[in-house]
């Protein structure tokens, strides 16, 4: 890894020789010379150091002199941070001045001794790097700038071309969409392999046919699976089930797996995408397509691959090989991401980039990465000194783009090099953690700040837009508020990452040969974890690995006790004195060794979802270095070591989900490095504990904060107030909790305590979530009205609460959560219609029995001038019995209804059809609904205990798309008898999906429904007293899929071959009666 961090490591042991703590030492004991004499070799070194990096790809005597250099370097790096450490633990144990402490600290113990010590230890480091400077026997220039992007020139905000963006796939995408509609009478289940080299776009042209309107239309389940370069048959199942499921399997047993697959597709008509496959064994994929027999016929898997091999050993009804972007459209790709604005700027610079987009041979990736470059360099000569100094090396193989992407490499920072490199360390098409790749940059020293006060976490966010900009990163997922949350990065990318990080970094699967004693980073990939493999002999040959890292995939799950070979392997973790980074998350730790303190390097320690840890060993507060500390998921911690105050440079302390810790530690106000802390325990007893006081000082925290256990607070408005959270202008997200788990609080006494508590409370105006559970107060305080730039409000089990403040004029708010406020009435407004909840799109109520609604529509007779949501898209009501007051809701695409009365149904209904008749665009004069709701498509209906058949409004819904009725146990039809000569029904011309699941008293469907010809499926489960499917079944031509479960009437009636109604279904594809497949290819 020379390549990759030899200027940055040099950097960083100049810094520390530079520092006052090194200086102090230095002075007081006399090897101040010896300081001085190394900073200068290092610097004599540095200078070489980018010539050097240049040629070691090419010069094998080079690339040992840098290896060797290297390891010098690493060294010395140690030995100053143990010198700074040693200092900083004595000033933690007097908190006096580091000038006096560093005295202090030297006059207890054996003074001659231990400088002579030291001296000679730094020392001999320099006669070894002077020792390698003399025996290069090669001419290296000395650079002193790095060719690099501008730090100072940032993009123009206006300007945005993410690496999402496609340009030039639109043939490609129709033609595979057209072999995936295309009929095959010889399988049911056909495959379509995508091949051509990496680069070109094959995973994005999955996902754009995978996401496409026309496709989501001709499947009934659809899954991704990224495969790479590990064809496990037991975990692409698992990850095809995820897919499916939104969720984890249960089981991770291969027979229980095949059941759940099995019960997922059986019948259905699916859609798979395998994205990026390498496996060759026959056997492999034989094994994988016999478990994905069971779809009905239609079904089609896409697989995307390199290797024409690959493709051709899936058998493929037609193989569809990607090519690279014609001239046109790769110029025009380049035009947009390497100018400004996608403007060219002269002549010149076009005649040049054609020549430089020429040799990129139409590979979307490369013309990213090398346009992403060149959009920091303005000049003409710079574009020119590019394309004939570096471009011009690079060797044209149509098969092999990664040249062409490391220049893109060589040009970066070499900052950001290091923080590329490690990258290493996750596998092919694994989902990357943003956070945690920011705290891992930080544990290393990558991420740097001139200004003290910035903070770390906010220049490594920085760091990693700067590489996705330059497409080192893709498919980059965001939170609701718009932070990344994970990434992914290309296998080309990653095979870069691996090229330059050379034998210094690994990723393992705990086999025996894959360290040595120059590696220094080690990931393990937990998926294939088993007991008797957890140590490895040669693991403990990495004795200066800095990084030891579990790494799991989100289908794998953990340890649920410690196990004999987990306990040794903590033991031996003291071993590795040099750690910085040490991850043991969800292995089933039940105590954390005493000799963690001998890793006084560390600085990401990572103990979460080991539920069995219930407190700290106090010698863990030895480590002053420490900087995040992550105990997400430990229930059972009870409390953190009374000395935690020690830990100095904490900047993140990570306590989400400890639903067992009673209290903070008292002083932990005082650790001023903090910059996340996400959750705050209020002590039962906060005279002996510490209060609300110690957030006063930290106003440095961002992210998320949660404080937990409010009620415990009786000093009043004055320890609300020490809390100080209107100066903490960097929280995004706060939670303020009475009582976490809920529950009914005693004591109406403490109404005025919380008010005047929550009026405290006042956070900063920047604040984009606020959530308030348990809180006992009557009334909310007027600032939540005042916080415009809140995204997410969550009001939960405020049971107090009568009237909600108006919250229309916050024009960020995009999520509404109200949720068992029992005596909530009204929600109050404060403008007009014309700014009512501009931006909201999600709205929650949930068990709020006494609500009746807002109270502007209370004053409303008609609904010509009732304000409406204009962009909320999700709306979800459970338990709201009397809500009868709603807004309209133009834009309302899915409506899940439950625990409330048909009167309410009705209204909200009304509300939908109302807001398209009364839109501008409708006609004055229309006095009947019969008119298109174009938005609307999925309605469930849910334990409407008084429904006794569908309200006659909803049969304007006309966009309506899939219609679920469940636990209806009163309902006995659809639609009204008299009503039911087929007109409803034929008006929800586009419905897909009917789906009635445990309505005990149904007895028949209507014969309208016949005249639903666009239902695709039908499902009926738990529906013991229906007796017969309508007259006129074979009038439903789409009608593709038909389940019937527990229904004991009917599955007599419909048995292939034996039961009388079976003609009327015949013409049906896939038909399953009580989970067994009778009709259907499988």
């Amino acid at each position: 890894m020379a390549e990759a961090f030899l200027s940055g490591l040099a950097k960083e042991i100049m810094t520390k020789l530079g520092s006052h703590t090194i200086q102090e030492i230095g002075l007081y004991w006399g090897f101040k010379d010896e300081l001085h004499k190394l900073n200068r070799m290092v610097s004599t070194i540095k200078v070489v150091l980018l010539h050097a990096e240049e040629l070691s790809s090419e010069n094998r005597q080079v690339k040992e002199w840098l290896s060797m250099l290297k390891d010098a370097f690493y060294d010395a790096d140690d030995l100053l941070d143990e010198l700074s450490l040693k200092a900083l633990q004595k000033q933690v144990m007097t908190g006096t001045r580091m000038a006096k402490e560093v005295r202090l600290f030297f006059s207890s113990s054996n003074p001659f001794a231990y400088g002579l010590k030291m001296a000679h230890k730094i020392k001999a480091i320099r006669e070894r790097l002077d020792e390698i400077a003399e025996n290069r026997k090669f001419f290296l220039e000395e650079r002193h700038e790095e060719r690099r992007i501008a730090a100072n020139k940032g993009r123009e905000q206006t300007h945005s071309f993410p690496p999402e963006v496609v340009v030039g796939r639109e043939h490609d995408k129709e033609a595979i969409i057209e072999l995936l509609l295309k009929s095959n009478d010889e399988e049911n289940v056909s495959i379509i392999p995508i091949i051509g080299i990496g680069g070109l776009g094959k995973t994005t042209l999955a996902q754009l046919v995978y996401n496409d309107e026309k496709v989501k239309g001709q499947f009934e389940l659809k899954a991704w699976a990224c495969v790479s370069d590990n064809f496990d048959v037991k975990l692409i199942v698992e990850k095809i089930l995820e897919s499916v499921s939104r969720q984890k399997p249960n089981s991770s047993e291969m027979d229980a797996l095949k059941s759940l697959l099995h019960e997922k597709i059986i019948g259905k008509k699916y859609l798979i995408v395998l994205d990026d496959i390498w496996n060759e064994d026959s056997e492999k994929w034989n094994r994988l397509k016999d478990l994905l027999v069971g779809g009905a016929r239609g079904s089609k898997i896409i697989i995307t691959t390199r290797l024409r091999k690959v493709a051709e050993l899936a058998r493929p009804i037609a193989m569809y090989e990607l090519q690279g972007l014609p001239k046109s459209e790769s110029w025009s790709l380049f035009e947009k991401i390497a100018f400004k604005r996608g403007q060219v700027v002269s002549q010149s610079h076009e005649d040049i980039g054609r020549e430089i987009v020429a040799k990129c041979l139409g590979v979307p990736l490369a013309i990213r990465t090398i346009g992403s470059l060149l959009y920091f360099k303005d000049s003409e000569s710079e574009w020119l000194s590019f394309e004939s100094k570096e471009l011009s090396k690079v060797d044209q193989c149509e098969s092999d783009i990664l040249p062409t992407l490391k220049l893109s490499y060589n040009y970066l920072p070499s900052h950001l090099k290091q923080c590329f490199a490690y990258c290493a360390l996750f596998p092919k098409d694994y989902k990357i953690d943003v956070d945690v790749l920011i705290h891992l940059w930080m544990a290393q020293g990558y991420v740097k700040s001139s200004d003290p006060s910035q903070c770390l976490i906010d220049v490594g966010l920085e760091y990693f837009g700067d590489l996705l900009w330059r497409s080192f990163f893709q498919e980059v997922e965001k939170d609701d508020l718009g932070n990344y949350r994970t990434c992914k990065m290309h296998d080309l990318m990653h095979d870069l990452a691996m090229s330059v990080v050379g034998e210094e970094c690994t990723s393992s699967n705990f086999e025996v040969g894959y360290t040595n004693e120059k590696t220094r980073h080690i990931s393990f990939k937990i998926d294939w974890l088993s007991h008797a493999e957890v140590i490895s002999p040669s693991m403990l040959k990495a004795n200066k690995v800095r990084t030891f890292l579990f790494l799991r995939s989100s289908t794998s799950c953990g340890y649920e006790e410690e196990t004999p070979q987990i306990k040794e392997l903590c033991n031996a973790m003291s071993a590795l004195s040099c750690l910085r980074v040490l991850d043991l998350h969800q292995l089933g730790i039940m105590s954390v060794p005493r000799s963690v303190e001998k890793l006084k390097h560390l600085r990401y320690l990572d103990l979460s979802e080991n539920p069995s840890i219930k407190t700290l060993p106090d010698s863990i507060t030895k480590l002053q270095n420490l900087q995040i500390l992550k105990l997400i998921g430990c229930y059972g911690l009870i409390h953190l070591p009374k000395d935690t105050t020690r830990l100095v440079n904490l900047r993140c302390l990570d306590l989400r989900y400890c639903f067992g810790l009673t209290h903070m530690p008292r002083g932990i106000g005082q650790l001023s490095s903090l910059e996340r802390l996400l959750r705050f325990v209020v002590a039962m007893d906060n005279t002996v504990c510490s209060g609300l006081g110690e957030l006063q000082g930290l106003n440095n925290l961002r992210g998320e904060l949660n404080i937990v256990n409010l009620r415990y607070v009786k000093n009043g408005t004055s320890e609300f107030k020490a809390a100080n959270l209107k100066e903490k202008q960097h929280l995004q997200s706060l939670a303020l909790k009475w009582n976490e788990d809920g529950d009914d609080i005693e004591g109406a006494n403490d109404v005025e305590n919380d008010e005047m508590g929550l009026e405290a409370l006042r956070p900063h105006q920047n604040l984009k979530d606020l959530s308030l559970y348990s809180y006992r107060g009557v009334k909310f305080p007027g600032w939540i009205s005042s916080l415009t730039n809140l995204m997410s409000i969550r009001f939960c089990s405020c049971k107090s609460i009568k009237r909600l403040p108006p919250f229309d004029q916050l024009l960020s708010l995009k999520s509404l959560c109200i949720s068992g406020l029992t005596n909530l009435e009204y929600i109050d407004t404060d403008g007009g219609s014309s700014s009512f909840f501009p931006s909201l799109t999600q709205l929650y109520l949930f068990d709020c029995p006494n609500l009746k609604g807002w109270l502007t529509c209370l004053r409303n007779d008609g609904t010509a001038d009732l304000p409406r949501f204009p962009c909320l898209s999700i709306l979800y009501i459970d338990n709201c019995p009397n809500l009868t007051s709603m807004p309209l809701l133009p834009s309302l695409e899915t409506l899940h209804f439950s625990g409330s009365g048909g009167k309410q149904l009705e209204h909200i209904i009304k509300m939908i059809i109302s807001a398209s008749q009364s839109s501008p665009s409708s006609s004055s004069s229309s006095s009947s609904f019969s008119f298109p709701i174009s938005q609307f498509k999925d309605l469930t209906i849910e334990e409407v205990e008084d429904l006794e058949f569908l309200p006659e409004l909803l049969f304007n819904l006309t966009s309506l798309q899939s219609l679920i009725v469940n636990s209806c146990t009163n309902i006995t039809t659809l639609s009204r008898a008299e009503n039911d000569k087929g007109t409803q029904w034929q008006a929800l011309k586009n419905l897909r999906s009917l789906r009635l699941h445990n309505n005990l008293n149904l007895v028949s469907l209507p014969r309208g429904l016949r005249y639903a010809t666009t239902l695709h499926v039908l499902e009926i489960s738990d529906c013991r007293n229906l007796m017969s499917l309508p007259e006129g079944m074979d009038n439903l031509t789409a009608l593709q899929f038909l389940y019937i479960n527990r229904c004991p009437n009917l599955s007599e009636k419909f048995e292939k071959n034996g039961g009388e109604n079976w003609p009327e279904v015949t013409h049906i594809p896939n038909i399953s009666i009580n989970d067994k497949v009778i009709r259907g290819n499988v």
